[in-house]
């Protein structure tokens, strides 16, 4: 089956497999759940800001860092199992938009009074640069990274795309083409059927239009039924006349006439006395 060339690069163009975005889209979703869940969850492994109490809400941690992990999730879904190259993009430039935010929020907070971040709870310097870098600026300069490596990997037209599309597109013709053989046969067995019940019908309006074989004259019998000519009947004197030797009546056994005696005593009356 011959396929057009601008119609797979069509369909190249629009559509990808779903595993191209596979591993970025599940490394956007572990990120982008971390950064959501790791100010409520952040105390049982000692990383916490102030407040460093679990499960608490503040306007703070909703603007900037539950907001973004939740859209680094959903750009991370869109990646993982979008077909079309166009949503898969989208979805890449959303996370890149999500990890910025992470990093360039807390400078923002002030200025755009979505209340305070608090600060870490981390005894030492080392300690509190792990909680920023695992709250803010490593997970969003991560979610950037694997954004942008995922935009990269998306926006290009690979040999592996042209053979999805060819792929695909004689999956379709494969099931077009089934499709109407099923609909070939269906409309075939539905004529049959029509015909087997239209011959049915005139059948039993035949049989019922016919008369008995009693009822019809002479000459509409068959052959079969008709009485021959010249046959005896059952009952009849000339069933009971003698056969001897197949002769006829009024001859000998020797094929000549027979007298007027031999007649005479056969038909039982008395033969004429010849004249004087």
């Amino acid at each position: 089956m011959q396929i057009d060339d601008r119609q797979v690069r069509r369909r190249a163009r629009g559509r990808i497999a779903r595993r191209r975005g596979a591993l970025s889209g599940f490394l956007l979703i572990v990120l982008g759940a971390w950064a959501a869940l790791v100010p409520f969850i952040g105390p049982w492994f000692n990383l916490a800001y102030t407040p460093d109490s679990s499960w608490q809400w503040t306007a703070a941690r909703g603007w900037h860092e539950v907001l973004p992990g939740a859209v680094a999730v959903a750009a991370g879904l869109l990646v993982l199992f979008s077909a079309r190259r166009s949503t898969a993009v989208l979805a890449c430039w959303l996370a890149v938009a999500a990890g910025a935010w992470l990093v360039v929020g807390p400078a923002l907070a002030p200025v755009l009074h979505t209340g305070s971040l608090g600060s870490p709870t981390g005894t030492g310097n080392s300690r509190q640069a792990a909680e920023q870098l695992l709250f803010f600026y490593a997970i969003g300069a991560a979610i950037v990274f694997v954004a942008a490596a995922a935009f990269g990997r998306l926006s290009v037209r690979s040999p592996a795309d042209i053979r999805y599309a060819e792929r695909s597109i004689e999956a379709e013709r494969r099931a077009e083409d089934e499709r109407l053989e099923a609909a070939r046969r269906r409309d075939e067995e539905q004529r049959l059927a029509k015909e087997r019940s239209e011959r049915e019908r005139l059948d039993r309006e035949r049989a019922g239009n016919e008369p008995a074989a009693s009822d019809r004259p002479l000459s509409d019998r068959p052959v079969t039924d008709r009485p021959v000519s010249g046959s005896p009947v059952s009952g009849s004197p000339a069933s009971d006349a003698p056969a001897s030797g197949g002769s006829a009546p009024g001859s000998s056994a020797s094929g000549a006439p027979a007298s007027g005696d031999q007649a005479a005593g056969r038909h039982g009356y008395e033969p004429m006395p010849p004249p004087h």
